[in-house]
């Protein structure tokens, strides 16, 4: 079951690759990638991701809250990766 905050592997024409769930309705996804938004996703395209987080995870995971901005998700990140780290 995929759900909202879940990673998710895209297999479609125009993207293949890793997202993250931003919102869902039905069998609809909205994600988010690295280089922007794909405003609605079929869930039949879609693979779930190991929810186990490895350093270069949280890497991209830290530049994507720095491309977004959010500066808490950036913060919470850094801590969770030295935690994971030690």
């Amino acid at each position: 079951m995929i759900r909202i905050g879940d990673w998710i592997y895209i297999s479609t024409r125009k993207y293949k690759g890793n997202a993250f769930v931003m919102d869902k309705a039905q069998d609809v996804l909205l994600v988010q990638i690295p280089s922007g938004t794909l405003p609605r996703v079929s869930i039949h395209s879609v693979t779930k991701l190991d929810e186990r987080l490895r350093d270069k995870d949280f890497q991209v995971l830290i530049d994507l809250a720095l491309d977004l901005g959010d500066k808490k998700w950036f913060d919470e990140l850094a801590e969770r990766r030295r935690e994971v780290m030690r």
